[in-house]
């Protein structure tokens, strides 16, 4: 499926340029690039990126979600193998941190009542004492499996897919590094529909996941990857309180 490429999609194109900028400030450089040879197949090059992303250990990730052009979330994530943390903030004024311990199958999360209310569905009588609270998630608690979905790298890069096979559209230069564009359309997650998306991958000896863009409908979604192997300390903080039901 082709792309259209029209005004609109110019000024899409500089917004979301500017969005991934934002993303990549203040978290860090990669590696110095080295030569790659010739691209291999987009499928095949797709498969490799996230097969040695999931692998990587760590990786530190910011994301901005928009509507319309205006920024809805946004998040700075260092996700590991077993683990990571996530904190997010919110245009209505929501803020959370969440960090997740896999081996122990616990999250614990700390959250405004914006927060709470809008990104987790806890009422607003409930969200009032329990917010600012470390509150403990187990696998028990209904709202585990849809906070779980990004907090390790196998289940964040398990939300990247395409619907059939993607396009290489070759290489470019994106934020001062060389990159490959693989193209697609995209299946509906997260509350977005279908749409298309973009996903760069480091033109390197070993290709890595570089930024990920989404365009659906009046949504776009754009992600930044640094850091990989980057290592931070995950440790359940003291005094956490069971989460609160609906």
């Amino acid at each position: 499926m082709g792309e259209r490429r029209g005004a609109d999609d110019t000024v899409r194109g500089r917004a979301w340029r500017v969005a991934l900028s934002g993303a990549l400030a203040g978290a860090g450089a990669l590696a110095a690039l080295s030569p790659a040879g010739a691209a291999p197949s987009a499928s095949a090059l797709f498969a490799s990126a996230l097969r040695d992303a999931t692998s990587a250990h760590w990786v530190h990730e910011r994301t901005i979600m928009m509507i319309k052009g205006s920024v809805v979330s946004m998040g700075v994530n260092v996700i590991g193998a077993t683990g990571g943390v996530q904190k997010m903030i919110t245009a209505n004024g929501g803020s959370a941190r969440l960090i997740a311990l896999d081996r122990t199958r616990r999250m614990f999360l700390y959250a405004n009542v914006p927060a709470l209310t809008s990104m987790f569905g806890i009422s607003s009588a409930r969200a009032g004492s329990a917010a600012n609270h470390w509150l403990v998630l187990t696998p028990s608690d209904p709202n585990y499996a849809s906070v779980d979905s990004a907090t390790t790298l196998a289940s964040d890069f398990s939300q990247i897919s395409f619907i059939g096979a993607p396009v290489l559209r070759g290489e470019t230069t994106l934020a001062t590094h060389r990159v490959y564009e693989i193209f697609g359309a995209v299946p509906a997650s997260n509350g977005m529909p279908e749409g298309a998306g973009t996903l760069y991958v480091t033109a390197t000896a070993r290709p890595m996941p570089f930024a990920y863009h989404v365009v659906a409908g009046s949504f776009s979604l754009t992600v930044a990857w640094t850091g990989w192997g980057h290592a931070i300390a995950l440790r359940a903080p003291a005094g956490a309180v069971a989460f609160p039901v609906k």
